[in-house]
């Protein structure tokens, strides 16, 4: 079986089987969870397309985001509290995004630059600082999830 039909397969197991899901959509977990496994079908529906155009050059780099996805699943799976994590790399990502908006000369940022709840983000950080929940690196994602070796074999 080639990696394409691999796929196709995999992305109709997938999709017959999300149409079963139930959750409920005010539990925040629930959220997330079906959010990323939702996330991978849709990558996955995106690779096959690139593959059966032959348009391959795309396809390591979605493949690797779907893998991180993965990740993160099987890690909110096993810890709701993972959650926090994903949280706190999300502020960061924000807080870097709100710097270069207003230390920069970008025009595209121009308007984030005035955002007001900046300080908002800053306390919320820094609480899931204070309990232990700081931005985890693709590295650390991985392992957490005990997955290094399929780290290890996307760098």
């Amino acid at each position: 079986m080639n990696t394409l039909n691999f796929l196709e397969k995999v992305l109709d197991k997938s999709t017959k089987y999300s149409r079963k899901l139930i959750f409920d959509k005010k539990y925040q977990l629930h959220l997330y969870l079906i959010s990323l496994y939702y996330r991978i079908i849709e990558l996955t529906h995106s690779c096959t397309i690139l593959m059966r155009e032959k348009i391959i050059s795309g396809v390591p780099i979605i493949l690797r985001t779907m893998l991180e996805t993965f990740a993160d699943l099987k890690n909110l799976s096993a810890d709701e509290n993972y959650i926090n994590f994903m949280q706190a790399s999300y502020l960061e990502e924000w807080l870097r995004l709100f710097k270069e908006a207003k230390d920069g000369d970008n025009p595209y940022l121009r308007k984030i630059s005035q955002i007001g709840n900046l300080k908002q983000i800053y306390t919320e950080l820094k609480k899931l600082k204070e309990n232990h929940y700081t931005p985890l690196s693709h590295y650390k994602r991985f392992e957490k999830a005990e997955m290094v070796d399929e780290y290890r074999s996307i760098i």
